[in-house]
C-alpha cells in the first residue's frame, strides 16, 4: 500500500479523516481522532478506490446507504475557517439529488458538496449561523464532473480573508466573497446522505477529510498530486 497520500493528509492537521477503507463492520474509523462514523443501510465496503490512493472505497446505493459521525463538526468549525475534502466517483445524471459529504442543518450551519438532480453538476454551500447562504450552484459556477471516474474536490472557507473557494482536481475553479461563522454545536458530519437522512448519493466515496482552517492552493494541489504521477489523469 502506498501511504504517501495518507501521510500528506495527516500532515496537514485535519480535524477528522475518514479514508473509508474498511472491508467489514459498521464503523468508518477516523484516522485523526475519535470521531468514528456509523455506517447505515446500503453501503458496500471494499470497493476499488481512485488509482494511486491507498486502500479501498465505499459505494453508496442511492436509497438507504450513508455514514454519520455525530458531533464531529464541533472541532472543525470552532476557528471559523474550514475545509472539506473528498474523492468521489459520481453516477451519471441521477434522478435525485445526491449529498456527498458535509453538514446541512438549515440556517444553523451548512458546509457541503452535493450532486444536482439530472446532471453531473455540483452544488456547494456555506451557510453561516446567521442564516446567510453562499453557494456555487451547478454549471457554470463549478465545472461538471465526469461520471464513472474519480474526481477530487475541496471546499474551503477562509474567514479572515472572507473567501469561499471550490477546488476541482487540484485547481481552484470557483471563488466568491463570504462572511460569518458556524456557531451551532453538535452538528454531525454526514457522508452519502444529508441529515434526515435524505438526498442519498448513489456513487462511491473515499478519503473524506475535514480541516479547521482553509487549505491553501498549494496544499490542495499537493494532495491531488500525492499519487504516483503515471496514475493521474
Amino acid at each position: 500500500m502506498d501511504l504517501a497520500y495518507l501521510e500528506r493528509v495527516l500532515g496537514d492537521r485535519p480535524a477528522a479523516y475518514w479514508p473509508l477503507m474498511e472491508t467489514q463492520g459498521l464503523t468508518a474509523f477516523d484516522w485523526k481522532g475519535g470521531n468514528h462514523g456509523t455506517i447505515h443501510g446500503g453501503v458496500t465496503l471494499g470497493q476499488p478506490s481512485a488509482p494511486g490512493l491507498p486502500g479501498t472505497a465505499m459505494a453508496f446505493d442511492g436509497s438507504t446507504g450513508y455514514c454519520v459521525a455525530d458531533n464531529s463538526a464541533d472541532a472543525w468549525i470552532q476557528n471559523g475557517s474550514m475545509s472539506l475534502e473528498m474523492w468521489a466517483n459520481i453516477p451519471n445524471n441521477p434522478s435525485g439529488y445526491g449529498f456527498l459529504a458535509g453538514i446541512r442543518d438549515g440556517n444553523n450551519g451548512e458546509f457541503y458538496v452535493l450532486q444536482l438532480s439530472g446532471t453531473n453538476s455540483l452544488e456547494t454551500r456555506f451557510t453561516n449561523s446567521a442564516g446567510t447562504h453562499y453557494d456555487f450552484d451547478g454549471s457554470p459556477d463549478v465545472p461538471t464532473w465526469e461520471a464513472a471516474t474519480w474526481n477530487h474536490g475541496v471546499l474551503a472557507y477562509d474567514a479572515q480573508a472572507q473567501a469561499l473557494t471550490f477546488y476541482s482536481n487540484g485547481r481552484p475553479v470557483a471563488s466568491r466573497s463570504a462572511t460569518g461563522t458556524i456557531t451551532a454545536s453538535g452538528l454531525p458530519i454526514q457522508i452519502g446522505a444529508q441529515s434526515g437522512p435524505g438526498n442519498f448519493f448513489g456513487g462511491t466515496l473515499t478519503h473524506v477529510a475535514i480541516y479547521p482552517y482553509a487549505l491553501t492552493p498549494n496544499q490542495v494541489q499537493a494532495h491531488y498530486f500525492a499519487r504516483p504521477r503515471d496514475l493521474i489523469s
